[in-house]
C-alpha cells in the first residue's frame, strides 16, 4: 500500500484592489518531495465573484473585478496522484477606481507659467496617496521646461499661444490608476478692450444702463472683465465677469431728480490671463428722472362717492418739470377714484410721471374696496295715539351695527327692529355699519293718529269685498279687547288683540243682518271706543 503526500495550497496577492484593475495572484503552493513523482498538476482558483479558473501551471496571472465589495479568493491544488489539498483562502476588498481631476487655469503668453491644481480623489476607503504623471502636451518643451512632471500639481511654461491637451494619470497604493485629459488654451494678449452703450444718447438716472462687451483676444478668449461703473466717483468699486460674452450687462445708478444732468465714467478692463490686459473708458450722461412718492390710500366702501386719491407727487427738492397721470380700474387721469364702478376687492392705482426731458417713472398703490351694506326701513307707518309698532327694517352686511336717531319713543336705538311708540309724527333714521366701517342710511316716518275710527258697517256675503270688519291701525294697540253685542245684549264676538278680524259669524253660523254694538278697550289708559255696527248681506 502506497501513501502519497497531500499538496499544501498557498498564494500571495494584495488585500486591496479596484474595479476594472488587474488583480495579480502568485502561487506559493508546495508538496513533499519524499515520494515520487510528488508534483502538483492542477490549480483550482475561485475568485468569489462567480469566476472559477482551473490552471495546469503555477504561472502568476490576473483577474479583474467589476463590482465593489469584499470577496474571498480560494485555491485548491491537486497532485499527480490525485491527492487534493485543503483550500487556502484570502479576502480582498474591491473599491472604486480613483478619480483623476484637475483645474484648467486662465493663462496668456505673458504669464510666467500655467498651474494645474490637482483635485484627484481616491475611492472610498483609499489612502489618497498617489503617484502622479503629468503630460503637458507641449511639443516645444525643453529639458529646462520639461513636458512631463510627477509633482502633485502640474506646473509648466508655454511659449506659444495655442490649444494643448493636458493629461494626468494617478496611481494609488493598490496599483489602481485613473487618467484624465482636458484641452487647455494658452491665450494671446488682449487685442482690444471695447464696449458699447445701448441708447447712449438718452440715458435716465432711474433706468439701468446696458452695455455690451466687445473685447477681443489676439488668440483664445477674454477670460474676465472688470467694470467700474463710476470710475471717477468710486474707483475701488467694480464688478468682475468671468468668460464674458456680448450679452447685456446692466449697470444701476442711484436715481436723482432736479434739472441738472450728471456724468459718469465707465471703465472696462479686459483680461486674457493674469498679466495680459487692456482697458478702455467712456463717459456717459444721465438725465434727471422723476423721484416719486405715493401716500397710502385709505380703504373705500363700494357705495361711497368719488374718492380723491391724487396723493402721488415728486420728492421735495428733486422736482423735475413734467406732468403725471393716474390710471387703473375706477380712476380718472386727475386722480379721482369711483368705488361704485369696480368690484369689491383690492385694486392697483398707477401714477405715471413723464418729465419734459423724456424720462419717466411709475409708482403704484393699492386701494381696498369694501362691500357696502344695504338697508330699508320700510314705508310710512301709521299707529294710533298711545299705540306701538315694531319697525320692519331689513339690512344686509358683514357684522352690522345699528344706530337709530332720534332714540325718543324707541325701546332700543341699537337694534335693527326696535319697538316704536312716539307721541307724535316722527322721522326715524337708521345708520347700519359693517365691521369694515362701511355705512348705509335709511329713514322711515311714523305717523300718529289721534283717534280710532272703526267702520260702522261691513258686508260678510263672501264676495271678497268688505267681508270682515277691518279696523285700521288697531294693531298698534296690541293689548286691546274687542267686544260685539247684539240688540238683546248678548256678546257675539270677543278678541284680545285683533289679529283675526270679525267675519259676521257666531258659533260658526252667520249672524242675521242688523245693527250690533261694539266696545273697544285700548287697555293702555285711553278711553273705550263704542258705537253701532251694521251687518249687511
Amino acid at each position: 500500500m502506497k501513501i502519497f503526500p497531500l499538496p499544501v495550497s498557498k498564494f500571495s496577492a494584495s488585500l486591496n484592489t479596484c474595479i476594472n484593475t488587474d488583480y495579480l495572484v502568485t502561487d506559493q503552493s508546495s508538496i513533499s518531495s519524499l515520494k515520487s513523482p510528488n508534483t502538483i498538476t492542477k490549480w483550482s482558483w475561485d475568485f468569489g465573484d462567480g469566476t472559477k479558473v482551473d490552471k495546469s501551471d503555477k504561472i502568476p496571472f490576473t483577474h479583474q473585478y467589476t463590482t465593489v465589495g469584499t470577496y474571498t479568493v480560494s485555491l485548491i491544488t491537486t497532485s499527480a496522484e490525485g491527492c487534493v489539498s485543503t483550500a487556502f483562502t484570502q479576502n480582498v476588498t474591491v473599491t472604486d477606481l480613483p478619480v483623476a481631476d484637475f483645474t484648467i487655469p486662465d493663462v496668456c503668453l505673458s504669464d510666467p507659467f500655467a498651474l494645474f491644481v490637482n483635485k484627484s480623489v481616491d475611492a472610498s476607503g483609499g489612502s489618497g496617496i498617489f503617484n502622479y504623471e503629468w503630460d503637458f502636451g507641449d511639443a516645444d518643451s525643453t529639458p529646462a521646461n520639461p513636458n512631463k512632471s510627477t509633482t502633485k500639481d502640474g506646473k509648466h511654461q508655454y511659449i506659444k499661444a495655442g490649444i494643448y491637451n493636458i493629461t494626468l494619470k494617478i496611481t494609488n497604493v493598490n496599483g489602481c490608476f485613473s487618467t484624465k485629459t482636458l484641452p487647455f488654451t494658452v491665450n494671446g494678449g488682449v487685442q482690444k478692450a471695447e464696449f458699447t452703450v445701448q441708447n447712449e444718447s438718452n440715458l435716465c438716472s432711474n433706468q439701468v444702463v446696458i452695455i455690451n462687451n466687445t473685447s477681443v483676444a489676439a488668440f483664445g478668449k477674454i477670460t474676465k472683465i472688470e467694470i467700474y461703473k463710476d470710475y471717477e466717483g468710486t474707483p475701488s468699486s467694480f464688478e468682475t465677469i468671468t468668460y464674458p460674452t456680448s450679452n447685456d450687462i446692466q449697470l444701476t445708478y442711484t436715481p436723482f431728480g432736479g434739472s441738472i444732468t450728471k456724468n459718469y465714467t465707465i471703465r472696462l478692463v479686459a483680461y486674457s490671463g493674469e498679466t495680459c490686459f487692456k482697458e478702455t473708458a467712456k463717459v456717459i450722461t444721465l438725465k434727471p428722472s422723476p423721484i416719486l412718492e405715493f401716500s397710502d390710500i385709505p380703504a373705500a366702501c363700494q357705495n361711497d362717492g368719488s374718492v380723491v386719491i391724487n396723493q402721488a407727487h415728486q420728492k421735495e427738492g428733486e422736482e423735475t418739470p413734467g406732468s403725471g397721470i393716474y390710471s387703473g380700474d375706477g380712476v380718472d387721469a386727475e386722480g379721482n377714484f369711483n368705488p361704485k364702478s369696480v368690484n369689491v376687492g383690492q385694486h392697483v392705482i398707477t401714477y405715471t410721471f413723464t418729465a419734459t426731458n423724456g424720462c419717466s417713472e411709475v409708482i403704484t398703490k393699492t386701494i381696498d374696496v369694501y362691500k357696502s351694506p344695504t338697508a330699508d326701513a320700510g314705508p310710512t307707518i301709521y299707529i294710533l295715539s298711545g299705540g306701538q309698532t315694531t319697525i320692519p327694517a331689513v339690512a344686509d352686511g358683514s357684522g352690522l351695527k345699528y344706530k337709530w336717531t332720534p332714540s325718543l319713543g324707541l325701546d332700543h336705538d341699537d337694534v335693527l327692529n326696535p319697538v316704536a311708540s312716539p307721541e307724535k309724527d316722527t322721522d326715524y333714521t337708521l345708520i347700519a355699519t359693517t365691521d369694515e366701517g362701511c355705512t348705509v342710511t335709511t329713514s322711515v316716518t311714523i305717523k300718529v293718529l289721534q283717534a280710532l275710527v272703526p267702520p260702522n258697517s261691513f258686508t260678510p256675503n263672501g264676495d271678497g269685498v268688505n267681508d270682515v270688519w277691518n279696523i285700521k291701525y288697531l294693531d298698534s294697540y296690541p293689548n286691546a279687547t274687542i267686544e260685539i253685542f247684539n240688540r238683546n245684549g248678548n256678546r257675539v264676538f270677543f278678541s284680545n288683540g285683533y289679529k283675526t278680524p270679525f267675519d259676521g259669524n257666531y258659533q260658526n253660523l252667520p249672524l242675521p243682518v242688523g245693527v250690533y254694538y261694539y266696545l273697544i278697550n285700548p287697555r293702555n289708559g285711553r278711553k273705550t271706543v263704542t258705537g253701532p255696527l251694521t251687518i249687511i248681506r
